[in-house]
């Protein structure tokens, strides 16, 4: 061996790795020099040439998988986001996506193990090794492709997997120094017709056959007149993305149409996004976007001033001037930026209207993966808390003020906000039908349809989950908003018919909630407002009923898969288990219940 080999040790560089891994990967590698060496033909290039080209194989197995992992986390992470703001098609795109990955990923790991086990078994079979190292070859140029979205299965003619295997000849030394030199150079997209034409090891089992056929090679065999576009809205790579957005946008109005307020002003978002996008990127064929261009639009939106249309300073002008403008006022004078949150949230828009313009056209960059950084000149998001128990005997101990009682519709939104946990939007829109009794409870309905000059209308709900039964405390009776509410049949039989005389019924109650906390000085900015309540609301049924009825109550999304089990309303149980729980600390109720037992 000293005489061929020389004296001294081959050494292969297998780079950072764990001490497990390490000794997984040396032992591989030593099996298959070992028996590589006892071939006449044998020589230390060859030898040195093969054991890298494996090491480096298994290498980028392991790196893709991880890849993969960090992309698995990415968008469970942000799935996670939408659902907590309600975003339940956003979300659904991530779980798409994410099933992908997972796909992905899992094919990564079946080629590791596979390749893991052959390589073991080709290190102990000399004659198999070098009957099967140009297979190998193409198996691992078959991975590296796996990645890329350029093949596309098809289905070809299988050999019997029970007929015996055909072995090719055997390389000459001249062929192994070939191929151990072109190791860097993979083939281009091989199509095998199985991944193995032969059992390498009594030990191994043969892998299921997966072929692959280039795009390029399917397009071409495809003649001219069936790539002809027939439906104007084959896009291609030269359409610009005004006209493929522009598309998008009105075909998802047209299958949304359903007079719904809350789902049209999202989409009126979407067409304001898109908008912003033209305004600072511009409008240009599809394949001139690159995925930097995210960045430049996010940093423009991070110096853009909130509510400009209502500053005739920024009139006429596009967004990258009106920042540029804000910037140039005195700093008393400069109107508030947009917060991160509203800019993330646009960005993620246009991923949505830029994956749905470019599906299905080729040579078009995926800008989605690019992952932005926020703007720092863009405001710091807020984060809404509950109102301390002070501030909130303050509004309390105000809703039995005669000039404020002389307005029921307004005084008693606070107390069903914090005992309920409903949204504003859930409460302006009470009838007096929606109170039934669910064995022996009163409760609010919220599936029930809205009753409108004698027809079901749909209830204007945020989210699916918002479609519920909800639990009413002991308090609210003792406190006399049941029987408020349950006399109602007023305008169109609304608990707070007042509000329905305007145009936006749940903005005028926002308003006015507003302007009373104001004026009794617990009001902050974005911070404590009253959307607050639903937050002091989930904490005080979180800690008494536990997070799942909780979540439940107030219409939010089970946390996992296994949350979801179950029933989606409350069940009668679960009622009373709400109905139950100890009033909340520290708030004071006293000044209703007075009043009520002064009635």
């Amino acid at each position: 061996m000293e005489s061929k080999f020389g004296k001294t040790p081959i050494r292969v560089n297998l780079g950072p790795l764990s001490a497990a891994d390490a000794r997984k990967r040396a032992i591989i590698l030593s099996a298959t020099a070992i028996q590589m060496m006892d071939k006449p033909d044998m020589t230390r290039e060859t030898l040195v040439h093969s054991l890298r080209a494996l090491n480096e194989e298994l290498k980028a197995i392991k790196s893709a998988r991880f890849a993969k992992g960090v992309a698995a986390y990415g968008a469970q992470y942000q799935g996670k986001e939408y659902r907590e703001i309600g975003e339940d098609e956003l979300a659904a795109e991530e779980d798409k996506k994410l099933s992908h990955i997972y796909r992905d990923r899992n094919a990564l790991l079946k080629f590791q193990e596979r390749l893991e086990t052959i390589a073991d078994a080709l290190g102990k079979d000399a004659i198999a090794w070098e009957a099967e190292r140009g297979t190998y070859q193409s198996v691992v140029a078959l991975l590296g492709s796996l990645d890329h979205q350029n093949t596309i299965p098809v289905e070809l003619n299988q050999p019997n997997p029970l007929s015996p295997p055909v072995r090719p000849p055997m390389p000459s030394p001249t062929m192994l120094v070939a191929n151990a030199a072109s190791r860097s150079v993979r083939p281009p997209f091989p199509v095998p017709t199985t991944l193995f034409s032969a059992v390498v090891s009594s030990r191994v089992k043969p892998p299921i056959p997966f072929p692959v056929v280039p795009v390029a090679e399917a397009v071409k065999s495809a003649s001219a007149e069936d790539v002809k576009a027939s439906d104007p809205r084959a896009f291609t790579g030269q359409t610009n993305f005004g006209v493929a957005g522009r598309v998008i946008l009105d075909a998802r109005r047209a299958a949304l149409a359903s007079g719904d307020k809350e789902r049209d002003r999202y989409e009126e978002r979407l067409e304001a996004t898109f908008a912003a996008f033209l305004d600072v990127i511009g409008d240009h064929p599809l394949n001139y976007y690159l995925p930097i261009h995210l960045q430049d639009f996010a940093t423009v939106l991070g110096k853009v001033p909130t509510n400009r249309t209502k500053h005739p300073i920024f009139k006429d002008l596009s967004l990258e001037a009106m920042g540029a403008k804000n910037d140039a006022l005195p700093e008393g004078e400069r109107v508030r930026r947009l917060s991160q949150t509203t800019v993330k949230e646009h960005v993620t828009q246009i991923k949505l209207i830029w994956e749905k313009a470019t599906a299905g056209v080729a040579h078009v960059r995926d800008i989605r993966s690019f992952n932005v950084t926020m703007p720092a000149a863009a405001t710091v998001a807020i984060e809404r808390e509950g109102l301390p128990a002070a501030s909130l005997n303050k509004w309390l101990a105000d809703v039995v003020n005669p000039l404020v009682m002389r307005k029921p519709h307004k005084a008693w939104l606070p107390l069903v906000g914090y005992l309920t946990g409903m949204r504003l939007t859930e409460i302006v829109y009470l009838q007096s039908s929606d109170i039934v009794m669910i064995e022996g409870n009163e409760v609010i309905d919220l599936r029930l349809p809205l009753i409108v000059d004698g027809k079901p209308v749909d209830r204007q709900l945020k989210t699916k989950t918002s479609v519920r039964v909800v639990a009413m405390h002991p308090l609210l009776r003792e406190c006399g908003f049941i029987d408020f509410a349950k006399n109602q049949r007023g305008l169109g039989g609304f608990v707070f018919p007042h509000y329905h005389t305007a145009q936006d019924p749940a903005d005028a109650a926002q308003k006015q909630m507003g302007k009373w906390m104001l004026a009794l000085g617990i009001h902050e900015t974005q911070r404590q407002v009253f959307h607050s309540l639903r937050h002091n609301a989930k904490a005080w049924f979180r800690i008494h009923v536990g997070d799942g009825l909780a979540d439940k109550q107030c219409g939010h999304a089970a946390s996992s898969v296994g949350a979801r089990y179950g029933f989606k309303a409350l069940e009668p149980e679960e009622i009373e288990k709400i109905m139950a729980i100890p009033a909340p600390r520290g708030v004071d109720f006293t000044p209703l219940l007075s009043w009520r037992q002064a009635q």
